[in-house]
């Protein structure tokens, strides 16, 4: 069959974000005839970053600056709070009388029609009618989703599918400040199927939303396979964070719990791979926290780069202290490699970090000092402990977080629903 995928994004393949997306997209090619794939969020002018095949047509649907047009959806939204709008009537329940919440569903809203409009101009030299089937796929269950959502009527074909995947923040309601997400109902409503990336996201979302429980799966991303690069040299031992510098990751705690430790009889590296607004902060704590303790800042680098250093480092432990996760794709990187990890213990983290087997997780709310025992508790672990660590953590990769197995299935649903 002639089948067409339009793949909605934040800014991936343009500028350096969402590069876990690269691994998927050869799957797609092998089920759909023609992707499109339309970065909603990157300004204009943004160069394409990421290896995407020449067949694939990649498209920066914006128009202006995402600061300039995140102001003007703002306004626009704030005006719209004195109106009865649809938004507003299909989430007058939830909103239970805040005007906070209410100025952020009618943002969203204004966000989400706005790049559904940019998204049509875009499109306007395609013509869908002659594919037998368009599926239009949103990485994201937020406001990419909901533009698909919109732009579905103005595509010419009758045979139309709304799928889209959901991970951390899209999933979790508590995980946003007001404890809110706006147009779940209307959204799930529409939508043919929900991928979750995690078992703990999906059974939440089911829970929440029992109506739509048949609609709501789970479908592990993935990671590919660059070998297992096991060490069991830990003489310095080489401790790596992956992830953007920003506050909910909480990197600085790292540089919290290797304070304690700067004074041991070991000697210890810390690399982060990763930039963000929080990195220069991050450093200068770093610079006056760690005097015996080696550490580098790598800054954002293409995820082949991330993948070639694990390759190349005999890296002994990753640390994840995020206050919010769906299930990081930093970590099954890492465990492809058979690197152990400790890890908060939120979202779906769990089902990649059991403890004990393939690492060891921490309470969300640690305390430095308990982040620094387990450090410890990997260096000064016993050899043949260690290696069944990292051999766990690889044989736990091959079994779930293998991208060629899962994005190979996962694109063949879509395109068969």
């Amino acid at each position: 069959m002639n089948k067409c995928l339009v793949f909605f994004t934040s800014s991936f393949p343009f500028g350096g974000s969402e590069t876990f997306i690269e691994c998927e997209l050869k799957y797609h090619t092998e089920n759909f005839s023609d992707i499109f794939i339309l970065a909603l969020e990157s300004d204009p002018g943004a160069k394409i970053t990421a290896n995407v095949d020449k067949n694939i047509r990649c498209i920066n649907v914006a128009r202006r600056k995402k600061a300039f047009a995140r102001f003007g959806d703002t306004f626009r939204g704030l005006l719209k709070c004195f109106q009865k709008t649809d938004a507003y009537l299909s989430d007058k329940d939830r909103l239970s009388g805040s005007f906070v919440k209410r100025v952020f569903l009618e943002y969203f809203e204004q966000r989400s029609r706005r790049q559904a409009k940019e998204a049509l101009n875009a499109l306007r030299d395609v013509d869908f009618s002659h594919y037998d089937e368009v599926v239009l796929y949103s990485y994201w269950f937020f406001a990419p989703a909901r533009t698909a959502m919109l732009l579905k009527d103005s595509i010419n074909n009758k045979n139309i599918r709304l799928v889209s995947r959901a991970h951390g923040y899209d999933t979790y309601m508590y995980a946003n400040s007001l404890d809110y997400l706006p147009l779940r109902t209307a959204m799930l409503s529409a939508f043919d199927r929900l991928y979750v990336c995690s078992l703990d996201g999906r059974d939440y979302l089911r829970e929440n939303f029992p109506e739509y429980k048949e609609k709501i799966d789970a479908s592990y991303l993935g990671t590919i396979d660059n070998g297992y690069n096991e060490t069991s040299d830990r003489s310095v031992f080489k401790i790596v964070s992956c992830s953007r510098a920003v506050a909910l990751k909480r990197i600085n705690r790292i540089v919290g719990a290797l304070a304690l430790l700067d004074g041991c009889d070991h000697q210890i590296e810390w690399t982060h791979i990763g930039s963000g607004p929080e990195i220069k902060k991050i450093k200068a704590l770093a610079e006056a926290s760690l005097k015996n303790i080696r550490f580098s800042f790598t800054g954002s680098i293409p995820n082949s780069e991330v993948l070639s250093f694990y390759s190349r480092e005999k890296t002994n432990l990753i640390i994840n202290v995020s206050e919010r996760e769906g299930l990081p794709v930093s970590i099954m990187e890492a465990m492809s490699f058979g690197i152990p990890c400790i890890a908060t213990d939120v979202g779906g983290t769990s089902e990649a970090v059991k403890d004990g087997v393939t690492g060891l997780l921490i309470d969300k709310n640690f305390s430095d000092k308990e982040l620094s025992e387990k450090i410890l508790a990997f260096i000064n672990m016993e050899e043949s402990d260690y290696r069944t660590l990292c051999k766990n953590s690889r044989a736990r990769w091959e079994k779930y977080f293998d991208a060629q197995k899962n994005h190979k299935s996962f694109s063949k649903q879509i395109s068969s629903l």
